[in-house]
Order: structure tokens, then sequence, then C-alpha cells
């Protein structure tokens, strides 16, 4: 998580806590509720409290780390990498054809003629496909 995210956490954390210790929360939104049912403020805890629980809602991948899974290229490489799919595509070239993209060639699948071909999601990209 960047130090600048952590701030920002940690800011608004501080602004609830200063909003929670100005009195009763109900009593803010309805004045006539004034000192009826006053807890104390300790009693009063959310999630966010606890820096350890905090790390557990905010733990989001850093971008720069996140793959595209549909990168037409890295896909290609990845075919190319994949000895079963290529060894498919060798011995049975009808059911495995390469079709173009542009610039790139990808291994298809189709399963008889009157079905649409459909790319061949290599093994190492699985995990990041779903």
């Amino acid at each position: 998580m960047s130090g600048e995210f952590k701030k920002l956490i940690g800011l608004a954390i501080g602004l609830l806590q200063l909003a929670l210790s100005h009195g009763n929360m109900d009593a803010a939104i309805d004045p006539s509720l004034e000192g009826k049912g006053d807890a104390p403020l300790s009693s009063f805890s959310i999630a966010l409290d606890d820096p350890l629980m905090l790390e557990c809602f905010l733990n989001h991948p850093d971008p720069n780390d996140i793959i595209f899974p549909l990168d037409y290229a890295l896909l290609q490489q990845q075919q190319f990498d994949d000895l079963p799919l290529q060894y498919a595509h060798d011995t049975q070239p009808n059911q495995f054809p390469i079709h173009n993209f542009g610039e790139v060639q990808l291994v298809c699948y189709v399963s008889n003629p009157a079905v649409p071909w459909r790319i061949v999601i290599p093994t190492q990209a699985l995990n990041n496909m779903v």
C-alpha cells in the first residue's frame, strides 16, 4: 500500500474519531435525543480502528503488477511456449487453426465446422484469466 494512501486513510480515521468525540452521534442527527441513552465513546468501534484489520480490507494489488490477460501479443508468446498446444496444432491443424488478429497470430480451437472458433488459452495464462 502506498504511503500517500495510508496517510489518506489515517486522515479519514482521524476525522471520524473527531466527529465521534464531540458527543452522541444520535443527538447530532436528532437534537431531541441529547442526553438520552449516551454510551461511553470507548464502546464504539469500527473495523478501521485496528491497523491490522485495516490492512485486510485494503489489500489491493499494485496496478503496475497487474497483467492484462487479453493482451494478444502476450497470449501469442504464451501459446508459443505451451508445448502441448503446439503439439495439438501440429497434429490436428483443422481443430487448432491459426487466426490473424492484426499483427498477431493466435492458435484457436474448432470442435466442428458448424461451431465458431475460440482462442486457446495457454496453460500458464489460466490463473490470470480466472
